[in-house]
């Protein structure tokens, strides 16, 4: 069994996102391994659209650019 602490849940987040900081890892420890794993894989709507259709060749570089803007944005809540 693992123990859940702040080094599994600071790896938990670095596998599954791009990392989280100290204060990202606290509150990952203190929701639980299960939550916190529930919290990362669940995403609700994300309420915005792509600015163009992805079989645009020409839009590919604005669909990239907004796609890394979503994920930068996303915080703890990544969106791989």
């Amino acid at each position: 069994m693992v123990v859940w602490d702040a080094e599994n849940a600071a790896h938990l987040l670095s596998r599954a996102g791009f990392g989280g900081s100290v204060r990202d890892v606290g509150r990952y420890v203190r929701m639980g391994q299960q939550r916190a794993v529930e919290r990362l894989i669940t995403i609700g709507p994300t309420g915005s659209r792509a600015p163009v259709r992805a079989d645009d060749p020409e839009g590919l570089e604005k669909i990239q650019t907004w796609w890394a803007k979503r994920m930068v944005k996303a915080g703890s809540r990544r969106l791989q």
